[in-house]
């Protein structure tokens, strides 16, 4: 089975956005999730290490706002030039239109 991965990621600093689609029973749904990384020293060793954590501080919280708006826009905008592709105009040639008789 083929991994699945997110329509679209985003990061401010040191937030990371990922905005998922899934399909459901009554079509597609949207979720977005929030991490931060932080640097970990090991206590005893000293290396360092990336690690990601799903818990914020009180200085976060704006960024996961920030966040939230450009997750929400994205899904408005994929949302809707999904829909236009789905219905888009055909193109009518009107000159090879038969006209009515007068």
């Amino acid at each position: 089975m083929k991994a699945k991965r997110p329509i679209r990621t985003g990061k401010l600093a040191p937030l990371f956005y990922s905005v998922w689609a899934n399909r459901g029973k009554y079509g597609t749904f949207y979720t977005v999730t929030f991490d931060r990384v932080y640097l970990h020293r090991h206590p005893k060793t000293g290396a360092k290490e990336f690690r990601y954590t799903k818990s914020f501080t009180l200085a976060d919280l704006v960024l996961i706002a920030t966040a939230a708006d450009l997750a929400f826009d994205f899904i408005n905008h994929y949302q809707l030039l999904k829909n236009l592709k789905q219905h888009q105009p055909r193109f009518v040639d009107h000159a090879k239109l038969k006209k009515p008789p007068p």
